[in-house]
C-alpha cells in the first residue's frame, strides 16, 4: 500500500464554482491557470484554450458556450453523439471526451490533473510535491517563475520542510509573496491518495482510493479497481 499527497494536482472540478447547491458556473481564474499549465507542458496555446474552455463547459450547469468552448450542440453533431456532464467530473478520464483533447495531450496532462469531489482548486503542498511536478507551482506565477526555477526551489527543500509558504517563496529571487497564487500553496495536506496492490497466485489487483482529510475523522470519498485511467 502507498499513501501519497492527494493535493498536488490540478483539480479539474475547480474549473467551476458552485453558485447554489448542485449549480455550477465557470470560474475564469481557474481556466486561465489550466491554460498556463498546459502551455508549460508544451501544449500549443490555441489547443490549451480550447481544452480549458471546453472542460469548463463540460462541467458547468448551463448551455452557454464560452469562446473556444463546447456545449451539447458540438457533441450531438458527432457520428456518435453524446452530451456534456453538467456536473463535477467523477474521474480525470472524462477529460478525454472534451472537445480539443487528443490522446497525446491527455497522456501529457494525466500526471498533473485530478478530480476531487468539490468545486475548488487544489492547494499544492510545497513540502510534498515532487520536483518533476514543478509546473503546478510555476503556473501560479506567470512571467515571474519558470518550471526550472520552481524545480530548483524544490530540490533545495529542507529535510524538515518549509515552515510556511512565505519561507518557500522567499527562497526564490523575483517572487514577491502576495503577487501570485499564494492562496493555492500550502505546507499541510488535506487530501490523500491511496494505492493498494494485491497479488494472490497468478492474480494481481490494483485499487486506487481518495481520502478526504479536510475535516476529522478523515473519510474515504472514492475508490476504484484497475489501472489508472
Amino acid at each position: 500500500a502507498r499513501v501519497t499527497d492527494g493535493c498536488n494536482c490540478f483539480n479539474l472540478n475547480g474549473l467551476v464554482s458552485e453558485s447554489a447547491p448542485g449549480v455550477y458556473t465557470s470560474y475564469p481564474t481557474a481556466r486561465i491557470e489550466f491554460v498556463r499549465l498546459m502551455r508549460l507542458l508544451q501544449i500549443p496555446t490555441q489547443s490549451a484554450e480550447q481544452i480549458a474552455a471546453s472542460a469548463a463547459d463540460w462541467i458547468d450547469s448551463d448551455q452557454d458556450q464560452q469562446p473556444s468552448g463546447a456545449e451539447d450542440g458540438v457533441y450531438l453533431a458527432r457520428p456518435t453523439p453524446y452530451r456534456t456532464a453538467g456536473t463535477l467530473m467523477a474521474d480525470p478520464s472524462e477529460l478525454r471526451a472534451v472537445d480539443g483533447m487528443t490522446p497525446d495531450y491527455y497522456a501529457t496532462l494525466r500526471p498533473y490533473v485530478c478530480t476531487r469531489p468539490r468545486a475548488a482548486l487544489s492547494r499544492i503542498n510545497v513540502n510534498t510535491i515532487q520536483p518533476e511536478r514543478a509546473a503546478l507551482i510555476a503556473m501560479l506565477y506567470p512571467d515571474t517563475l519558470g518550471v526550472a526555477q520552481a524545480q530548483a526551489m524544490l530540490v533545495r527543500r529542507p529535510v524538515e520542510g518549509f515552515p510556511s509558504v512565505k519561507t518557500f517563496l522567499n527562497s526564490a529571487s523575483g517572487i514577491v509573496p502576495g503577487t501570485g497564487g499564494d492562496g493555492q500553496l500550502a505546507v499541510t495536506t488535506t487530501w490523500f491518495a491511496l494505492a493498494v496492490d494485491v497479488s494472490l497466485g497468478q492474480t494481481q489487483l490494483h485499487e486506487q482510493a481518495v481520502i478526504d482529510a479536510t475535516r476529522l475523522p478523515a473519510r474515504l470519498v472514492s475508490r476504484q479497481w484497475g489501472e489508472q485511467t
